[in-house]
């Protein structure tokens, strides 16, 4: 149990989820625990230094625990030799991951993909493709998490519990909700007006709600019974009567009704906006910073996901370039696998090995038996022992300070850094 009584109270940002919530209280004890102040289960998750297997890097004998070669301790120095030697053996390798990174650590990532000619496949569900194809055919009406905060006077949780996957998102911003859903949450257990539908899913629903926004009815093309047409058309004069209406929604939408609930929904949000009222959406994604990989791949390379440098030059595939499929045909013969997607369930991707693939880690959880890594480096997490920037999922960039003064483990950016130095010599030092 950690001892509190002689603690150091300080502020922090989170990055247990999307929201990077930068206004938690915690309290650090003598020996380096932090203790959040706050009834959040995902912020303690991501501040709970024991559930994140990471060793007291503060003692000097345990120097040697920060990196592992073949599963057996090793300075960092050979760790970083060993992973020189294996990237330049390397014919196709993939890098992964990332979403729990700063920009920093994601930028120096990007540079060692062009560097060695590696694909990079952050993703992690069919989302991140889904919300592309629908930005580009509807266009992306977004908002701020401050302007839901103070202009919407209707907020829908499209199909999404952010109860459970944002905890503190309807507190901080959308006290006032309306919920729909075809089955029962945990949003919807507390919101003001829960519509529980029968039999319609994502798809229908939007379909039935722009129908009724569009003044027109086609029969026969959707499968709403009469109890959710009803639902569906309240809400559809909800909508007439806001002047500022916000969907929110996630990574759900399309894992439970396909690809075709992201565009059905983006195209209602389009027919909501006729020039007498607002309709915004706003995607809350699963993990901290993957609207920061998206940006700084976009500014890097002009694309968002799936990108090859096999041509030391960046080639668009996201089809082909996916990280789940290059493996299960065996192309990858190296995996850079950089943080952990998920501090809840710590899942991590590309999934755990199970082929021969070898595979470099840095993580701040090095645990051989979780990653099964030929090279693992424990790196600083940004906000706890290292200083980053991150994107928040409305796009607004947030500094994260440094939260242990003392923490000397090395950042993602400056041991990626080190690997690229260790391949080309001619790059030299970090300016």
């Amino acid at each position: 149990m950690a001892d509190l009584t002689s603690s150091t109270e300080r502020r922090a940002t989170c990055m247990g989820c999307s929201l990077l919530c930068g206004d938690l209280a915690v309290s650090i004890d003598r020996d380096g625990a932090i203790i959040p102040r706050t009834d959040c289960r995902l912020a303690a998750q991501w501040f709970d230094l024991a559930a994140s297997g990471k060793a007291d890097d503060k003692a000097d004998d345990k120097a040697d625990q920060l990196c592992l070669v073949n599963g057996q301790p090793a300075s960092t120095g050979e760790g970083i030799t060993e992973a020189a030697r294996l990237i330049r053996h390397s014919t196709l390798p993939l890098i992964g991951g990332l979403a729990d990174q700063g920009l920093d650590g994601q930028r120096a990532a990007f540079e060692l993909a062009r560097q060695i000619g590696a694909i990079i496949d952050w993703r992690s569900g069919p989302t991140a493709k889904a919300l592309f194809d629908a930005r580009q055919k509807f266009g992306d009406v977004s908002c701020s998490f401050g302007e839901i905060g103070n202009r919407a006077d209707l907020v829908v949780f499209w199909f999404a519990d952010p109860a459970i996957s944002h905890p503190r998102f309807a507190a901080r911003f959308a006290p006032r909700h309306t919920c729909i859903d075809n089955r029962v949450t945990e949003t919807g257990r507390t919101t003001q007006q829960f519509m529980l539908l029968e039999n319609s899913g994502g798809t229908d629903a939007a379909r039935v709600v722009q129908q009724r926004l569009d003044h027109v009815s086609r029969p026969g093309t959707n499968q709403a019974s009469a109890a959710d047409l009803a639902k569906l058309e309240s809400l559809a004069e909800q909508i007439k009567q806001s002047q500022y209406a916000v969907f929110v929604f996630d990574e759900t939408l399309c894992e439970r009704f396909g690809v075709t609930a992201v565009s059905s929904l983006f195209r209602l949000i389009r027919a909501a906006n006729d020039g007498t009222r607002h309709c915004r959406q706003v995607h809350l994604s699963r993990n901290a910073n993957s609207v920061g990989i998206e940006n700084a791949l976009t500014w890097l390379t002009g694309y968002p996901f799936g990108v090859g440098f096999r041509e030391r030059r960046p080639i668009f595939r996201p089809a082909e370039f996916t990280a789940s499929k290059l493996l299960k045909t065996g192309q990858i013969d190296l995996v850079i696998q950089i943080g952990c997607l998920d501090p809840g369930s710590k899942r991590i991707s590309p999934a755990p090995s199970t082929d021969n693939t070898t595979r470099i880690v840095l993580a701040a959880d090095t645990s051989s038996e979780k990653y099964d890594a030929a090279v693992a480096f424990t790196i600083a997490r940004p906000g706890i022992e290292c200083s980053d920037v991150a994107l928040r999922s409305d796009g607004m960039p947030l500094r994260l300070p440094k939260l242990l003064i003392q923490s000397s483990l090395p950042t993602c950016s400056h041991l990626i850094h080190h690997i690229r130095t260790a391949i080309d010599p001619s790059l030299g030092p970090i300016v």
